[in-house]
């Protein structure tokens, strides 16, 4: 959170009349106001917790809040706060709905903070972000052994598999009905054109995949931000470096 004579800064905030974009702090970007295309905003920063999580907040407004488990890490990746999962039963889920649907364009942006220790057995596959447990709408997985990290829209009509899966690292993934694409640490590692439709319908879920009791995420999830349109670059940029500068993940 950050405040400015004792009031929170959120995106819409004004000074003197004009809209605050962006707050530095010797050099370093402190806040980026969030465009308004976000439907969700999970934070361990923001969120007051501690111990065991049964509800991930969601800070974008919208009451994309999610039911599950996890456990509130108060200092995990470079001194910040985190959610903690353990690779085996933990994970959250919107109750069942989609997050994105058919309404969108097929348009998503995902922008993740997170530290995967690696796989604990089971499936070679653990979800960070999934919608849709069979013909996934989308995927944001890690799979050590061949293929580190998989973005995948449309039950595999546009897919890649790239980057690094262990460490720390903000990884996003984009898509706009026509191209998706792989980033980590603002460098982009794959990208892959076609067609993909994201029907909606599907069970969004963060950190597990219910439709397999082996599909759990490994290691902290600090923040994940999710847009219902295909951020431009410049756009994507700054969100980039905001986390950077926050988390202390330095960008490539």
């Amino acid at each position: 959170m950050v405040t400015i004579d004792g009031t929170e800064i959120v995106s819409g905030s004004t000074i003197d009349g004009q809209e605050i974009s962006e707050i530095t702090m010797d050099g370093d970007v402190v806040w980026t106001a969030i465009p308004d295309s976000v439907i969700a905003w999970y934070d361990a920063t923001e969120q007051n917790a501690s111990g065991s999580v049964s509800t991930l907040e969601d800070f974008s407004g919208e009451g994309n809040d999610l039911s599950g488990s996890a456990t509130y890490s108060s200092s995990a990746i470079n001194g910040n706060p985190a959610f903690e999962f353990d690779g085996d039963s933990d994970g959250f889920d919107l109750g069942g709905d989609p997050l994105i649907d058919s309404s969108m364009e097929n348009e998503v942006t995902i922008l993740t903070v997170q530290n995967y220790f690696g796989n604990t057995g089971g499936s070679t596959v653990d979800m960070t972000v999934v919608q849709g447990r069979d013909t996934e709408d989308f995927q944001l997985s890690k799979r050590e052994d061949t293929s580190p990290v998989r973005w995948r829209v449309d039950n595999r009509s546009m897919n890649v598999e790239d980057g690094t899966a262990t460490g720390e690292v903000i990884e996003v993934g984009l898509a706009d009905g026509e191209n998706i694409e792989l980033r980590q640490n603002g460098t982009t590692q794959g990208t892959d054109s076609g067609s993909a439709t994201i029907n909606g319908g599907q069970i969004f879920e963060l950190g597990k995949d219910g439709g397999d009791s082996g599909r759990h995420f490994n290691g902290y999830i600090g923040e994940v931000r999710i847009f219902n349109e295909k951020l431009d670059s410049d756009t994507l940029a700054d969100q980039e470096k905001e986390l950077s500068d926050k988390w202390g993940i330095s960008l490539d």
